[in-house]
């Protein structure tokens, strides 16, 4: 029975510390489409982030699941009731990138959930040596 008691307590005091009114950032989509590009093209797209809080919310970082996927950040910190562009280069990898691709772009704020990631999709058509 006491195990009981503190298993409780303890659950409740961990709840209560979870912190629910952090700011909830809106992307309006989880997938960009570069549609197709030749091996050794360069494909720039954008993503907009938009804050409909009243708090700040702050990007801590972008990582990407490859280094063909350059995202750069134009402000790290989206002021309450605004909105942010990244802007995402995206080159094709030697030899490693032909056919349909996914690649990913994590973002990591304050807020909640404190990660969202976006899928940039597309197919890359090798040149052929003929």
């Amino acid at each position: 029975m006491k195990f009981i008691k503190f298993l409780f307590l303890t659950l409740s005091i961990s709840c209560s510390s979870i912190n629910t009114n952090q700011p909830k950032p809106l992307i309006h989509t989880d997938t960009l489409f570069i549609g197709h590009i030749e091996y050794g093209d360069t494909v720039k797209t954008q993503l907009k982030l938009l804050n409909p809080n009243k708090q700040d919310i702050k990007i801590e970082s972008l990582i990407s699941s490859c280094g063909c996927v350059l995202p750069n950040l134009r402000d790290s910190i989206i002021k309450g009731y605004d909105s942010t562009i990244i802007k995402i280069i995206y080159t094709p990898s030697t030899n490693a990138d032909s056919g349909n691709i996914l690649k990913t772009i994590s973002i990591r704020a304050n807020s909640n959930p404190p990660f969202r990631s976006v899928i940039l999709k597309g197919f890359v058509k090798k040149i052929s040596n003929d």
